[in-house]
C-alpha cells in the first residue's frame, strides 16, 4: 500500500510540474503574441512613414514645377520690357512685379533647401 500512495504522489508532483511548464509555455505564447502585434504596429508606422516622406517628395516636385512656371512668366515680363524699353516705352511697374516674384521665388528656394 506505501508503494502506491508513494507512486500517486510522484505522479502529482510529475503533473503539477507538467502544469507549472504548461503555464509557462502560455505566458511565452502570450509574450509571443504581444511582440508580434507590437511589430505590427512598427511595421504600420513604417508603413505611414513611407508614405509621408513619398507625398512630401510629390509636393517638393510640385513645388519646384511652380517655381520653374513662376520664373518662366518673370522671364516672359522681362522679356516684354526689354522690348518696350528698346521701341522707347517704359514699363516700371511690371518690373516691380517681377523684382517681387524673384523675391518670392528665392525666399521659396531658401525654405525647401
Amino acid at each position: 500500500m506505501m508503494e502506491v500512495l508513494e507512486v500517486m504522489r510522484c505522479v502529482l508532483f510529475c503533473s503539477m510540474e507538467v502544469l507549472e511548464m504548461l503555464d509557462a509555455i502560455r505566458c511565452v505564447l502570450f509574450c509571443s503574441m504581444e511582440v508580434l502585434e507590437m511589430l505590427d504596429a512598427i511595421r504600420c508606422v513604417l508603413f505611414c512613414s513611407m508614405e509621408v516622406l513619398e507625398m512630401l517628395d510629390a509636393m517638393r516636385c510640385v513645388l519646384f514645377c511652380l517655381e520653374a512656371l513662376e520664373m518662366l512668366d518673370a522671364m516672359h515680363r522681362v522679356l516684354l520690357c526689354m522690348l518696350e524699353v528698346l521701341e522707347g516705352g517704359l514699363c516700371l511697374p511690371e518690373v516691380s512685379e517681377v523684382l517681387e516674384v524673384l523675391e518670392v521665388l528665392e525666399v521659396t528656394r531658401c525654405v525647401l533647401l
